[in-house]
């Protein structure tokens, strides 16, 4: 059986000697988790990546999920069977 090894990089793994130790160990793919990055932050991480290997990067997003980090107050509170919109907002 081949095994290959997919690397999760992120806040404390995110940094030269790190990503050019695991492409010699032989990293098949580096993974970046977008649930825990942000958008505007995705294309310079990819850049810096890209500037050390040139190892696959793997995009993991999870799927239609709805992710609001910037609620007033924190929480939100809905009463059974009310409706609800979502809008986009850039």
């Amino acid at each position: 059986m081949t095994h290959k090894i997919l690397v999760t990089l992120g806040p404390s793994s995110l940094n030269q000697a790190f990503v050019e130790e695991c492409s010699k160990l032989g990293v098949y793919v580096f993974r970046i988790n977008l649930s825990h990055t942000a958008i505007e932050d995705v294309a310079p991480t990819i850049e810096k990546i890209r500037q050390w290997t040139d190892i696959p990067i793997c995009l993991d997003s999870e799927g239609a999920q709805l992710r609001n980090q910037k609620m007033i107050g924190g929480r939100i509170h809905f009463l059974e069977g009310e409706k609800v919109k979502i809008h986009h907002q850039s």
